[in-house]
């Protein structure tokens, strides 16, 4: 780790190399996405979003299965049954698609001895969407055909079979005519993007906008790698106003780059489908609209405005299911419309987000309430809460390109390659577009973490104490997992109390009591209003990571400390002789972390094919062991030694944000809640990966850095791009 005074790599602009490395990479992305748009196949034209459970209607030889109130999509060629065969051949099978009048629309067969987990049985192609319709199947021959759904609680919505109705429903896609290539595809799916998201968002112009995005990002990109040599701003400047004029065009740059990349991943999105999303929501709007803090209350169920939506959206029927879809068509979108307002006001349940600090949400009732106050409905409130969200990004892109620029200042180009491997991070653009207290959390640890670098570089000052202080108080109502990086700011403040000169011994106590107060004043003020206004427990929100009361099943099965630190050790790192196997059979941390990292989106059910995780992880693999190698580099020079203490503090954060993590998941299995981990709970320290990143840059030396990190750039470009296709593709495709 270079020591503050160190230079190398400083040129006023990228070499030669560097900007041939970004083109090359940049034309291999282009040459990927014409190939991915080329597939031909057949598509999707819609389906009924039926859960595929277990094989619940029988058809045998002329007995004849009808399902109803459907939405047959515009454009439908073929009707797609999920079947069970037991391997044999299926019997013929003749379908019909009857309009609410009773008239016959479209029909079509399919000939016997077809296999396979489908029957596609060709119709007449349907000319325009057709609502309240049936959807009727005839099966000819000896064989018998089992068709796969779930059950209904309404007879009256359930399948007939020969005029009896029964309490099931069978899961009905339509299919488009002949294969397509997605370019040829590109008009519906924009029509489809704009379906579903309320009135701000709809229309085609939705998929075009997404387009615009994407070519901005690619323009701003561009623009802060060709500058990203210059020196500008690098001096250390006094007072948050003064030191926001003192930040290089670069960094800007790098949170514009953030916004488009939010932005399009808030359209690349449907409305709910951010993990948690709905949770979330719930907590802003009960406490926009009753200025109270939710309970637990044991209710299942959100407000019925977000309910309805909820249903509308086919929410339950989609996440989760890889084969389901949002809705596609005009009339379901118009439906949704013409809906009469019902109440926005719940029980107080917010489910997994009950028990959070309220400081994000707090927030977020700002657009909420403007959004109410111009008559917008649910899903257009959304779009205003998701831009807020976007905007906290922005800070954690900024405070890490900051972070990198302290900690690394030598060359210019380097924190334009942090700043940019954050802004461009798939997963941390995924979950910020969205509703989400995360969003929150990212930015304020970002934000500690810059604090603690400054503080190490400048000194112990009333201002540097206070936005250590100001970012602890901020984590600490944002989210109560933020409570694993305190120990590690901690540590750093003691460290520079304690090496502070004597000219300097009185500044830096003030900066150590303002650090202390700011946060003690704000978790004192917290806890007295939690207990005395809206009843409930200070440490709720830590969930299992902290001295939260156990939960009658972790109370039956005992919590082990050793088996706990076990588990928490094998989480990250290989299992010791003498632990208890936690994870029998592979290691996760390969799954759980790099394949996290390098993606699963949606409610987890959007996933790169598993060829790409097993080649991207080396990627990062690479990453991490030339940064080591950079740190080696530096440790022979001699100038590591003076940053040692600085680089465990941050340890130390890391440490403390994994230890709770692990221990959170560790309650969770004694709980026998299921899995608790997830990628996501690692991006607070999004700015140690950015400088892990420039550190693996610069161990490749003066020439090959910038080589490296202009390539690096373009490879994040590509990989957030694919990352929203992919998404595109799981929910409009």
């Amino acid at each position: 780790m270079e020591s503050p005074t160190e230079v190398h790599g400083g040129s006023a602009r990228p070499s030669r190399s560097a900007l041939i490395a970004f083109v090359v990479v940049l034309v291999v992305v282009a040459i990927g996405v014409m190939a991915a748009l080329s597939q031909s196949a057949v598509r999707l034209a819609g389906t009924n979003n039926v859960f595929l459970r277990f094989a619940n209607v029988t058809l045998e030889d002329g007995v004849t299965a009808c399902e109803r109130r459907e939405t047959v999509p515009g454009g439908t060629a073929a009707i797609r049954l999920s079947t069970q065969l037991g391997g044999q051949a299926g019997s013929t099978l003749a379908a019909r698609v009857i309009d609410r009048n009773g008239r016959t629309v479209s029909r079509g067969s399919l000939p016997s001895g077809w296999r396979g987990r489908y029957a596609d049985i060709p119709v007449a192609t349907v000319d325009a969407t057709l609502t309240g319709a049936q959807v009727c199947v005839t099966s000819s021959g000896a064989e018998t055909v089992k068709l796969l759904g779930f059950g209904s609680a309404d007879e009256a919505a359930g399948v007939m079979v020969d005029g009896r109705a029964l309490r099931e429903t069978i899961r009905v896609a339509y299919l488009r005519g002949g294969e397509e290539t997605w370019w040829s595809l590109l008009p519906t799916v924009a029509h489809r993007m704009g379906i579903g998201r309320g009135t701000l968002l709809d229309g085609a112009w939705v998929g075009f906008a997404w387009l615009a995005l994407i070519a901005a990002l690619l323009a701003t990109v561009t623009a802060a790698v060709l500058l990203s040599g210059r020196n500008e701003g690098s001096a250390p400047a006094a007072g948050g106003r003064r030191a926001l004029r003192r930040v290089p065009l670069a960094g800007w740059l790098c949170v514009v780059v953030t916004g488009l990349s939010g932005l399009a991943w808030s359209l690349a999105t449907p409305p709910m489908h951010v993990p948690d999303e709905v949770s979330h929501l719930a907590y802003s709007q009960y406490l926009a609209e009753t200025g109270r803090l939710p309970t637990e209350n044991g209710d299942l169920d959100y407000s019925p405005e977000e309910q309805q939506a909820l249903t509308d959206l086919d929410f339950y029927m989609v996440v989760g299911d890889v084969s389901g879809r949002p809705p596609w068509t005009e009339a379901q979108d118009t439906a949704m419309d013409v809906k009469r307002p019902v109440s926005p006001v719940g029980s107080g349940s917010a489910q997994s987000a009950t028990n959070n600090p309220p400081l994000y949400y707090g927030l977020q009732a700002i657009p909420y309430r403007l959004g109410k106050a111009l008559g917008l409905g649910l899903l257009d409130r959304m779009v205003l809460m998701r831009v807020l969200s976007v905007l906290l990004a922005c800070v954690t892109a900024l405070a890490s390109f900051l972070f990198v620029r302290e900690v690394l200042p030598g060359a210019p180009w380097s924190w334009t390659a942090g700043g940019l491997v954050v802004a461009l991070q798939p997963l941390f653009g995924f979950v910020s577009s969205g509703i989400q207290a995360d969003a929150g959390l990212f930015a304020a640890a970002a934000l500690l973490l810059l604090a603690t670098a400054r503080a190490f570089h400048r000194g112990l000052t009333p201002q540097t104490g206070a936005a250590i202080g100001g970012a602890l108080a901020v984590g600490f109502l944002s989210k109560l997992a933020f409570i694993g990086m305190v120990p590690g700011a901690a540590l750093a403040v003691a460290v520079l109390l304690v090496r502070a000169p004597g000219h300097q011994r009185t500044p830096a106590w003030r900066g150590a009591a303002l650090a202390l107060g700011i946060l003690l004043g704000v978790v004192v003020a917290y806890a007295i209003a939690v207990t005395t206004v809206w009843d409930r427990s200070v440490l709720s929100g830590a969930g299992s990571a902290v001295a939260a009361p156990a939960t009658d099943g972790a109370a039956a099965r005992g919590l082990n400390q050793a088996e706990r630190l076990g588990y928490i050790w094998q989480l990250y790192l290989p299992r010791l002789p003498f632990m208890l196997d936690q994870f029998p059979g592979p290691n996760p941390m390969p799954n759980l972390w790099l394949h996290g990292l390098i993606g699963q989106f949606g409610w987890l059910d959007v996933s790169w094919p598993l060829p790409v995780y097993r080649w991207a992880r080396w990627v990062l693999v690479l990453i991490f062991v030339l940064a080591f190698a950079g740190l080696v580099r530096s440790v022979r020079r001699g100038a590591f030694g003076p940053r040692a203490v600085e680089l465990a503090c941050y340890g130390v954060s890391a440490i403390g944000l994994l230890g709770i993590v692990g221990a959170a998941g560790y309650r969770s299995r004694i709980d026998g809640s299921g899995a608790f981990e997830q990628a996501r709970y690692v991006l607070p320290l999004l700015p140690l990966y950015a400088a892990a990143a420039v550190l693996a840059a610069r161990s490749l030396g003066a020439r090959g850095g910038p080589v490296f990190a202009a390539a690096l750039i373009a490879s994040a470009f590509g990989h957030t791009l694919f990352a929203q296709l992919l998404t595109i593709s799981r929910f409009f495709g």
